[in-house]
């Protein structure tokens, strides 16, 4: 994981170009950190495009009301995460941890939640 948070990526390809593998390896060593869920949502209504990261994501679905489903609990997360982000900030006596803010007046709320195994966003 890197200080900045989550990057954004796209797999494309032709059948049967290793779009399936690649995204298994991504969602194995995400998964293998402790600090990141896994969605995997299957565009095939049958859930055969991985069977491994049926088996390895947090949440797997399959079909568009599936893949639906995922994005409205994903929207619903960062609105918490938003609500969530304002009320911390960074201490840097603990090396940049977030704590709650104590004194509205004098700490600035965090700029970015990253996710940790203590607390996985």
């Amino acid at each position: 994981m890197e200080s900045v948070g989550v990057r954004n990526g796209l797999v494309t390809g032709e059948p049967g170009s290793g779009k399936s593998a690649c995204l298994e390896a991504i969602g194995l060593g995400l998964a293998a950190s402790g600090c990141w869920h896994v969605f995997f949502g299957d565009g095939d209504p049958d859930g055969g495009s991985s069977p491994v990261l049926n088996d390895v994501a947090d949440w797997a679905e399959s079909g568009p009301d599936g893949v639906l489903a995922q994005l409205g609990a994903v929207e619903a997360a960062l609105e918490v995460r938003s609500l969530l982000k304002s009320t911390l900030t960074e201490a840097p006596a603990v090396g940049g941890a977030l704590v709650p803010i104590t004194d509205p007046a004098t700490q600035s709320p965090a700029r970015k939640l990253l996710p940790t195994r203590s607390c996985p966003v």
